[in-house]
């Protein structure tokens, strides 16, 4: 050891910037007696241990890392560590232990950068009716990884909170919360695990494992309850007052979530945007993601199963390549587990929404230049498969939306449902494959339905180049048709624009507009309709552009021969015996009655 002595504060931090940490371990063996003569300094500012006497001589320790057992830390899961653990988080990078379970009563600071790695460290926090955080950020520049927060027993768990709900103009960025496993009971007051509040940017969630020991019961009369807006993370603006031109460049990816709600916001003000919501998996919680007043939101290669709410994304947000399974809710409401609200050039693509308990999908009013496609496969969900609602619950017209590219398969109800309570305009329904839906055997369904119970008018409709078939009561097996590839189904007389053309259907009907002294133009051309046979029949026949297609029967066929006993239906006309195991033709040139000539056996 040496003794150094410095007239200020100043000129001691000067001299460390001077002989980077590097050097001075290698000159000085690890420790020096360091006397400050005058000036005024905190020691987490030298960056001492502790203070060996009120004149600021301090044993110094130069190295980059500092163990919180230095510091007083006792981590016995008893004793109070709070004031030692609020010395510990003043460091520039400090480390813990896995032996330590770290024991708090009141919330801990960090007012300055540091680098906490809790190396498996548990902490605790408090366990009663307080709803303050575990931890509070409002530094810059921090990281928090590799820690264990909670054990399951703590009622009021808010493990972080970064930025200040009282302090709308405290600007925090770089805050990394990576790599931590939070096991926690309830939340109530507590609003999320992890909450970012204010102007807090670039926030990086990545790697973190959030399980709850408590079963949230879900409103079932309240669509956007989010568990009472609680949440794994929670972005709340409030005061804020964010715009569009405040990209937060939040990132939150590949971490595991297990009973909770995922990720909720509430902006009481203002919007943000830049936020990715990236590989995460996603379980048995409720609400997955609720992102409303975030644009350029993008969601992708999430897997999503078995939560009971809705999922709500808002204006102009990406949503591709998801997993969505069992998700939802079948009654009352028939909660869909996917829903977009709002919304204004969003993208929805190469999605999987699967065995939803109520509909696939539900696109809500006031939308506009929304294409939902391609390669999206919604299949085996409870209700229909994809919902158009002009509005649902948001007002305002659905303008173009375009349905390109997905396949919408055995679902119980419709493939396509549009319920028109708004105007709807410039809609296009392109490129489809909608099949075997209508699986609840409750009647006649439609491929694509359109319902208008409010007379409003439905403009620039456009149906082309999907393939519509086995949509029918009896489960999309083919004995039956398809009873309407598409319907307009409209109590009284409304204004209706549609063109339907270029599709392949096996319908009994291609079009039914049961519409009562509708207006408007609809047409149809160009379609190639498919007839199903008949069980007893072999082949069928493409038609273009009938209601019902004329039966072409490639063969026919019965015990015994034709002659005398079966009148064909056209000349060429064949049967096959199948008794005689042979072929026969016919081959009558007059227009009848046909006589026994007119079946020859085909040598």
């Amino acid at each position: 050891s040496q003794a150094y002595e410095f007239p200020t504060v100043a000129a001691y931090k000067a001299f460390t910037t001077d002989f980077p940490v590097g050097k001075i371990i290698h000159l000085l063996d690890r420790k020096a007696e360091f006397t400050i003569i005058s000036g005024t300094g905190t020691a987490n500012e030298l960056n001492i241990i502790a203070n060996t006497n009120t004149s600021q001589s301090a044993s110094f320790n130069p190295a980059a890392v500092v163990d919180i057992r230095q510091v007083g830390v006792v981590g016995d899961g008893v004793v109070d560590d709070t004031a030692a653990l609020q010395v510990a988080v003043t460091y520039p990078s400090i480390v813990g232990h896995e032996s330590l379970n770290v024991r708090t009563t009141t919330s801990i600071f960090i007012t300055s950068p540091t680098h906490w790695d809790m190396a498996g460290m548990k902490l605790l926090g408090e366990s009663t009716g307080d709803s303050n955080p575990w931890i509070y950020i409002r530094s810059s520049n921090v990281t928090i990884e590799k820690g264990n927060f909670g054990d399951g027993t703590n009622a009021f768990s808010k493990a972080i909170v970064c930025g200040d709900y009282g302090d709308s103009d405290l600007f925090i960025r770089n805050i990394n919360i990576c790599d931590n496993k939070f096991l926690m009971a309830q939340l109530f007051n507590a609003q999320a695990v992890i909450s970012g509040h204010g102007r807090t940017f670039e926030l990086t969630i990545t790697g973190n494992r959030f399980q709850s020991t408590h079963t949230y019961i879900d409103d079932p009369g309240n669509d956007n309850d989010g568990a009472n807006n609680r949440a794994a993370i929670f972005m709340q603006n409030g005061a804020a007052a964010l715009d569009l031109d405040s990209n937060q460049s939040w990132v939150i990816e590949n971490n595991r979530c297990i009973s909770f709600p995922f990720f909720f916001n509430n902006f009481s003000i203002g919007v943000t945007s830049g936020v990715k919501i990236r590989g995460n998996i996603i379980s048995n919680g409720m609400s997955s993601i609720r992102a409303y007043h975030i644009y350029d939101c993008i969601v992708s290669e999430n897997i999503i199963t078995d939560c009971t709410d809705t999922m709500h994304l808002w204006q102009r947000t990406t949503f591709i390549n998801n997993q969505v399974i069992r998700c939802g809710q079948l009654t009352p409401f028939n909660r869909p587990v996917f829903k977009v609200e709002a919304g204004t050039s969003l993208n929805v693509a190469g999605n999987q929404i699967r065995e939803a308990l109520g509909d696939g999908a539900l696109i809500d009013g006031g939308n506009s230049d929304f294409t939902f496609g391609p390669n999206n496969a919604i299949y085996k969900c409870g209700g229909a498969g994809l919902v158009v609602s002009a509005p649902n619950e948001y007002p305002g017209q659905i303008t173009g939306l375009s349905i390109t590219g997905n396949r919408i398969t055995e679902n119980a109800e419709e493939g396509i449902k549009v319920e028109c309570n708004a105007q709807l305009r410039g809609m296009t329904i392109t490129g489809n494959h909608i099949a075997a839906n209508g699986l609840n055997n409750t009647g006649d369904v439609a491929g694509i339905l359109f319902e208008n119970p409010s007379n409003f008018a439905l403009n620039d409709i456009t149906i082309a180049y999907n393939t519509i078939r086995n949509n029918d009561v009896v489960g999309g097996i083919q004995v039956a048709k398809t009873k309407w590839a598409v319907k307009f189904e409209q109590p009284a007389s409304t204004f209706a624009e549609y063109l339907i053309t270029k599709n392949v259907t096996h319908t009994e009907l291609l079009v039914a507009d049961d519409r009562t002294g509708g207006s408007g133009t609809g047409t149809v051309y160009d379609n190639f309709t498919l007839d199903i046979a008949d069980p007893m029949l072999v082949g069928m026949v493409w038609s273009r552009n009938y209601d019902r297609t004329s039966i072409q029967i490639a063969n026919r066929r019965g015990n015994g021969t034709p002659i005398g006993s079966v009148v064909p239906l056209y000349l060429g006309e064949e049967f096959f015996d199948t008794g005689g195991q042979n072929w026969y033709k016919g081959v009558g040139v007059s227009s009848g009655p046909w006589t026994s000539a007119n079946w020859k056996l085909i040598s």
